[in-house]
């Protein structure tokens, strides 16, 4: 939900056009999605699809935040690609960081 009240911050849908609250939900989302991640991955790890059927809306509260200017969401995006996540390598690749 904290990814799409981002979202209509970002585009003023619905609300007005705020990039400052629109990257405060952008960062709310990937840590929501960050500990729900982490739950999955222990609660099934013989099912990975579980996991990545959420990384979608995940990587885009990713790249959203980057685009708005935030560096500490970079850095934690060049962890994750640090240890093999290919959408994190693609990401840093997408905006030259």
């Amino acid at each position: 939900a904290m990814y799409e009240l981002a979202c209509c911050y970002y585009e003023g849908k619905g609300v007005d056009k705020d990039r400052k609250r629109a990257l405060d939900c952008f960062k709310w989302a990937i840590k929501s999605y960050e500990r729900e991640r982490a739950y999955l991955e222990k609660r099934f790890p013989k099912e990975p699809e579980r996991v990545v059927q959420k990384t979608e809306k995940y990587f885009n509260a990713y790249r959203m935040a980057i685009k708005l200017g935030d560096k500490t969401v970079a850095k934690k995006l060049k962890t994750l690609a640090q240890n093999g996540e290919e959408e994190a390598k693609s990401i840093l690749e997408e905006f030259g960081i």
